[in-house]
């Protein structure tokens, strides 16, 4: 080496790991000389600390996390200077990096994107590790819990699986996910993506806010975002019902709308409550047919009744998967403008049913009906929907055509609301023949009533149905004896019971009374001997609406059972002769 020229060499070595100041290298040299003297005896060139190139005069003014790593101004400590021997730059997320989810359902597949980006390469050697955390109350849809399949388009650059956790506390899990990097991440303009499978909770939950962390090359933490969100669904519903007669057999048809798919995986269960004044019995297993909405055919459903009012209904996975919902994959990510799944599993999201309910043998007004519903899947048990109060039907139904037991009844707002049971008004016009003691009265009543009147009608919950009867009292101004009086009906048959000593007669229907129509029965008494004021005549209908009397009217002396005074009225009397000893007629008139 000669005096006063330049010399220039290489090595090369691996930077550590961890962020560090630059080194202050020094050089030095000894033995200097070029003769054998001066190299026994020895001359040495003292240390001399080596400088770093300088700083641009500009700096390196990139100092925001969206920098590509230099963040060094002019006038920095030498230490940081990034062009110095050894200077370790630290390592951060990039504001780009951010995590997304593409499915807001219950119990869906919820694919998990994440966006990496860091200001500085990562190496494989030195076994880049990244760490994200508070995935609440995600699981692993693979088989082995601490086994995570990764995928994604930058997928190459890591280990094909990552190693999943899941620590449960207080009925909340908190899971996270640790990657290894295998492949340099060299560019640090380029942001990497990759993804993994997660599957929903059976609730809904806001979203979980998720950090990311390095080791092997430490960075810092950093929180990326926001995902594990899930919707709980919002039910809506909307029901009629076929009849407000009392006594009838009562088909309820009730629409559920849900703004989030259901999955089968997530059980679902839907209940009505409030279906109060049936007289159903309770049943553990109750006939409801879905007819409607996704579902198109006629299925059976499990289903529970309580006579309370609560329907209880869950279409298991053999009815979801008959809907016609869209299967197709989509991106499910804000209720409300869902179209199928992400996953592509069978959904639904509305559906009709139909179940059939006992009205009460009395008068009702419509109850309040509310729907609600949970959802089961994994540890998650019954989590709850979002109810609100069942809408009922304000439409006016025409009876001639649905109901052919009151075609001349005019339909009313409110007659299709579930279990509105109408009044039960009779309207009676009744008449005798004579009022004459002693004489045989052909007694003529005319019934008309506002409902229909059934042959049987089940008189509370859980009783058999018993025949119905009218009862018309108070006829006891009678001498007719025997237990049964001949009667001229259409709808009565030809006979009646009667009791001679109270003075009752027992009218028994064979056929549906039809509403809004006059029934007449006509039937002969004898009247009594003495005069009886007309009486209060009533009438009692049995097995309907409890113990309520009507009363049948009559006018006059065409009231039944009034029976005339016996009076003699002489108006003149004459004689034939007024002679002594003559024959005389009397004449008395």
């Amino acid at each position: 080496m000669e005096c006063a020229n330049d010399y220039m060499f290489a090595f090369q070595v691996y930077n550590p790991a961890s962020p560090q100041n630059a080194a202050s290298p020094s050089i030095s040299a000894s033995f200097v000389g070029n003769s054998r003297e001066i190299f026994i005896s020895g001359v040495s060139i003292n240390p001399l600390a080596m400088m770093p190139p300088d700083v641009p005069a500009a700096g390196f003014d990139q100092v925001t996390t969206a920098s590509t790593g230099l963040n060094l101004k002019a006038g920095s400590a030498a230490v940081a200077n990034p062009l110095a021997p050894l200077f370790v730059q630290s390592v951060w997320f990039d504001s780009a990096t951010t995590i997304s989810q593409n499915s807001v359902i219950p119990c869906d597949n919820n694919t998990i994107t994440v966006s990496l980006k860091v200001n500085a390469p990562l190496y494989a050697r030195c076994t880049p590790v990244l760490s994200m955390s508070a995935f609440v109350n995600a699981r692993n849809r693979m088989g082995s819990v601490s086994v995570m399949a990764i995928g994604g388009t930058s997928r190459s650059y890591f280990n094909s699986t990552g190693v999943w956790t899941e620590a449960s506390s207080s009925g909340v899990t908190s899971s996270s996910l640790v990657l290894t990097v295998t492949s340099d991440i060299s560019d640090p303009t380029v942001t990497y993506t990759f993804n993994f499978m997660v599957a929903n909770p059976a609730q809904g939950q806001a979203g979980s806010n998720i950090s990311i962390t390095g080791s092997g090359i430490p960075i810092a933490s950093a929180q990326i975002g926001n995902p594990m969100v899930i919707s709980a669904p919002h039910l809506y519903s909307w029901a009629s019902q076929s009849t407000p007669w009392p006594c009838a057999s009562n088909t309820i048809t009730v629409t559920v709308i849900s703004d989030v798919p259901l999955l089968a995986s997530c059980n679902p269960s839907i209940t009505l409550t409030g279906l109060a004044g049936s007289y159903t019995p309770t049943a553990s297993s109750f006939p409801v047919y879905i007819i409607g909405g996704d579902i198109v055919n006629s299925n059976a459903v499990i289903s529970s009744w309580n006579v309370g009012g609560t329907l209880t209904i869950t279409p298991n996975s053999s009815i979801i998967s008959t809907s016609t919902r869209s299967t197709v994959a989509a991106q499910t990510v804000l209720p409300g403008t869902l179209v199928g799944t992400r996953s592509g599993l069978s959904n639904v999201m509305n559906f009709t049913f139909t179940m059939v309910l006992l009205n009460p043998n009395r008068a009702q007004v419509a109850p309040v009906v509310n729907v609600s519903g949970t959802m089961t899947n994994g540890d998650f048990s019954n989590s709850p929907m979002i109810g609100s109060t069942v809408q009922g039907s304000n439409d006016v139904p025409t009876f001639s055509i649905s109901d052919a037991d009151a075609s001349s009844v005019v339909g009313k707002s409110g007659d299709l609301r579930p279990l509105y049971v109408r009044t039960i008004d009779f309207s009676t016009l009744s008449s005798q023949s004579t009022s004459n003691p002693c004489a045989d009265n052909t007694i003529t009543v005319i019934l008309w009533t506002s409902v229909p009147v059934y042959t049987s009608c089940v008189a509370s919950v859980g009783t058999t149905a018993t025949s119905t009867t009218i009862t018309i009292s108070r006829l006891s101004a009678s001498t007719t004896g025997g237990s049964t009086v001949n009667i001229v009906s259409s709808s009565f048959g030809s006979s009646a019971a009667w009791s001679s000593g109270n003075g009752q007669l027992i009218l028994t229907p064979n056929t549906t009374i039809v509403a809004g129509t006059n029934y007449s029965v006509v039937f002969t008494l004898t009247n009594q001997q003495t005069y009886n004021a007309a009486p209060n005549i009533t009438f009692l209908v049995v097995s309907y609406s409890a113990d309520h009397y009507y009363n049948l009217y009559g006018v006059g002396d065409n009231n039944p059972m009034y029976v005339s005074k016996l009076d003699w009225h002489v108006a003149t009397a004459s004689q034939s002769t007024p002679w002594p000893c003559a024959s005389n007629t009397i004449t008395v008139h």
